[in-house]
């Protein structure tokens, strides 16, 4: 039995078949490691090495390549996995003799041709270096093939060999006035071939006598180009332009091509009115009339903003964040007394403010409001420790230390430290 395999080729599986060594019928049950199995591979004009085998993962024949894998396939015939080495590509190797011996059986010997490409691709690369015995021809040729596109056979841009196009190279005559003149069918321009083909291919002059079918003015049209458009004068039959401008005169809207512009002007104007006299309380007051002073200096604290006029519904998303009010802006010292009283807080007003578990560290002297409050929630609400030594406050997970503080007592003075970093 034989294969043919690239040079080179890696994970690959053959058919090893294995009979008795006296009837020369089929052996079935052999294993990787049955007693005195020993394959082995021979390169062409190399030393015998032999195959270490092993057993398949699973071991199943649809088991990956494993080097030296072994296992049975059915009647005799068996799966053998080559070592890569035995494929590997070399000058002169051709081929590989696989073959072995287990005890009172005979392994037949399977022989791998190695060959330089692929036998089962749909075509393979050519290196032609004669045709017909002759190398030139072969050069000539490949000179030819790469001036042409792939797929199209039309000459690209490839490389022409140097010199293939010169003026000696052109034959005497080949393009010429005569010669130039006569293929066109005419000698009217014998002495110019330029200025033949321009004519020849309508390109000697041109002269606009219609825009889109319209006949048109050969002075309108110069006019139109040198002084661009004036409604009075240069007007382009067929690309007339129509005059839109005009006045607007009192209160009176002009002509039907405004009108539609106008009247959405006239629109919003009214509109923005409405919204004016909501503002200062000429139509049912949005904002109190105190508010609304327009003294040089507006006191907030001697206005008044009608009752219900600012409350959660009519204020925008984000409208008052702790960004948009400037530090101290509300301050004890800036607020007249009674400004925010108690029945001026709705009942709700602050049940979202909620605690949180506080980051680990010492509380700060400086503490927010809100942030004072929380540290007295922790430390009435979590897990608290209480040592010879020290007081341990924990976080809600019962386990990370919050803050810690010393204590000491003497028998007469009991001490306790400020809360420090936990660790």
């Amino acid at each position: 039995m034989s294969y043919t395999i690239t040079k080179g080729a890696t994970s690959q599986s053959i058919e090893l078949y294995i009979v008795d060594s006296t009837d020369g019928t089929p052996e079935t049950g052999v294993l990787w490691n049955t007693a005195g199995i020993d394959l082995k591979y021979r390169r062409k004009d190399a030393v015998v090495v032999s195959i270490t085998e092993a057993a398949l993962t699973t071991p199943l024949l649809t088991d990956t390549w494993e080097t030296g894998g072994f296992l049975e396939i059915g009647n005799g015939v068996y799966r053998l996995d080559l070592p890569n080495a035995a494929l590997t590509s070399a000058a002169g190797i051709d081929r590989v003799v696989v073959f072995g011996t287990v005890t009172g059986m005979v392994v037949l010997p399977v022989t791998i041709h190695l060959t330089a490409f692929d036998l089962a691709t749909a075509t393979q690369d050519v290196n032609a270096t004669q045709i017909s015995g002759d190398t030139t021809a072969a050069d000539n040729l490949e000179l030819f093939t790469e001036v042409l596109e792939t797929g199209t056979g039309l000459i690209d841009s490839g490389t022409f060999k140097a010199g293939a196009i010169t003026a000696a190279a052109i034959a005497d005559a080949a393009i010429d006035n005569a010669t130039f003149a006569a293929d066109v069918g005419s000698t009217a321009y014998a002495t110019n071939i330029i200025a033949l083909a321009a004519d020849k291919a309508g390109l000697n002059g041109v002269n606009v006598i219609q825009l889109v079918g319209v006949a048109q003015s050969a002075t309108d049209l110069k006019d139109f180009a040198d002084a661009g458009y004036d409604p009075g004068t240069n007007k382009v039959t067929g690309v007339l332009l129509t005059d839109t401008v005009t006045t607007y005169t009192g209160n009176t809207k002009q002509t039907a091509n405004n009108n539609t512009l106008l009247t959405t002007i006239d629109g919003k104007v009214d509109t923005a009115q409405t919204d004016l006299d909501t503002i200062t309380g000429t139509g049912g007051a949005l904002i109190g009339t105190d508010v609304m002073d327009r003294s040089a200096t507006l006191d907030v604290n001697t206005k008044t903003i009608t009752n219900g006029i600012i409350v959660a519904a009519t204020l925008g998303a984000d409208c008052i964040t702790n960004a948009k009010i400037a530090d101290d802006a509300i301050a004890a010292e800036n607020l007249a007394t009674g400004a925010i009283a108690a029945d001026a807080v709705a009942a709700t007003a602050l049940d979202n403010v909620v605690m949180s578990d506080l980051a680990q560290g010492a509380p700060s002297v400086t503490a927010s409001l809100p942030v004072a409050l929380n540290w007295l929630y922790e430390a009435f609400r979590n897990k608290t420790e209480t040592t010879a030594t020290r007081i341990t406050i924990y976080k809600d997970d019962t386990a990370t230390e919050l803050a810690r503080s010393t204590i000491s007592d003497n028998a007469t003075t009991f001490t306790k430290g400020e809360m420090a970093t936990g660790v």
